[in-house]
């Protein structure tokens, strides 16, 4: 049960992670190409 518990915080800290990083990038890639326009 113990392990299940620390599995799933795991699972969501990953995803967290990568929604995070995913709208960093994306946001880096906008500013990125509104710089290039100017």
């Amino acid at each position: 049960m113990q392990k299940l518990i620390f599995f799933e915080r795991i699972l969501l800290i990953r995803v967290f992670w990568t929604l995070f990083f995913g709208g960093t990038l994306v946001n880096l890639g906008c500013s990125c190409r509104a710089l290039k326009n100017l």
